[in-house]
């Protein structure tokens, strides 16, 4: 599901959504799974409990930020803590960092597309018979994770997703600049995480997490109509023979830093490639099949990601 003005959105990223379709916090079923998309709850009140951390204190630091948010938010809000931020210090420091930025997204947080949102739950069901859902967090974050899937919740950092047109961009660094998107890019990031909520087997391999997460564009794409790696599409596509011959060499095995993940270490180029070469080899795949219906079956039940690299004949454009 995450710094330098080439580079792409990691979402997973980092790569994370409020009031509209407003539900309060709660679990399905089978541990918060379930298989209809017009139950599942878009929970948007730690967007509010927020603002009123915001609005009640006249200085944010680590102690109001534990006592006033993460103390009274969702167990979304809690496991985004859990998962990705693990510091009241550095979520102040980033509220405070970026103050300009943040105030000027308040009314677009507020303001969460629910029924685009509840457009792609229903629009996976007509490609994946097999699809099943997680309830939908949307939350204020700290800048660095786009969207997540963890203890079956879909955690969304709405704050990547909510830029205005006259949100000030000084404060930021090359690599928000290059990730910040208006909300309405919201559908496309939710598009790309429930793609993870299906898919059955993630890997260790560079090549095979590669695979996960450019599936994940690719399919969350045909579901949304969005791609949301553009930056690092830009840069592969004049470099895909180049990029295909320097991943092949090290696909196989599991250092994934110059690969995947890599915002704040990728220098000169963008970063998060794995996920462009991933998609490549998905499209290549998808090509060779006309039921599309079949092509997102085979791509997100994947077991054996050699097999699937092999049955795609991607390697073959470059012999």
């Amino acid at each position: 599901m995450l710094r330098n003005g080439f580079i792409a959105v990691a979402i997973y990223l980092l790569f994370l959504l409020t009031a509209c379709d407003s539900a309060t916090d709660s679990s399905n079923s089978n541990n918060g799974i379930n298989h209809d998309p017009n139950t599942v709850k878009i929970i948007t009140s730690d967007i509010d409990l927020f603002w009123t951390m915001i609005d009640s204190n006249t200085e944010i630091t680590s102690t109001v930020v534990r006592d006033d948010y993460f103390n009274k938010g969702s167990s979304g809000l809690k496991t985004m803590y859990e998962r990705k931020i693990k510091s009241y210090t550095t979520f102040a420091n980033s509220y405070n960092a970026y103050f300009n930025y943040y105030q000027s997204i308040r009314d677009n947080t507020l303001s969460v597309p629910a029924d685009s949102i509840r457009s792609i739950l229903l629009a996976i069901k007509d490609i994946y018979d097999s699809a099943h859902y997680v309830d939908i967090y949307f939350l204020i974050g700290t800048m660095s994770t786009g969207g997540t899937v963890a203890n079956n919740k879909m955690l969304i950092g709405t704050e990547l997703f909510s830029k205005a047109p006259d949100s000030p961009t000084d404060e930021l660094n090359d690599w928000h600049r290059s990730v910040i998107r208006e909300s309405t890019e919201l559908a496309a990031i939710v598009a790309h995480e429930l793609i993870h909520v299906q898919q059955l087997n993630y890997g260790n391999t560079l090549l095979e997490q590669s695979i996960v997460e450019g599936a994940a564009d690719f399919i969350g794409e045909l579901v949304s109509g969005k791609l949301i790696n553009t930056v690092a599409h830009d840069y592969g596509n004049q470099n895909e023979a180049a990029l295909w011959n320097e991943f092949k060499d090290v696909m196989n095995g599991t250092d994934i830093t110059n690969w995947l993940y890599n915002g704040s270490q990728s220098l000169g180029r963008p970063a998060d490639l794995g996920y462009y070469i991933g998609y490549k080899i998905c499209e290549a795949y998808a090509a060779k099949i006309a039921d599309q219906k079949q092509v997102v079956k085979d791509i997100i039940e994947i077991s054996d990601f050699t097999a699937f690299l092999n049955a795609s004949a991607y390697a073959a454009k470059f012999q």
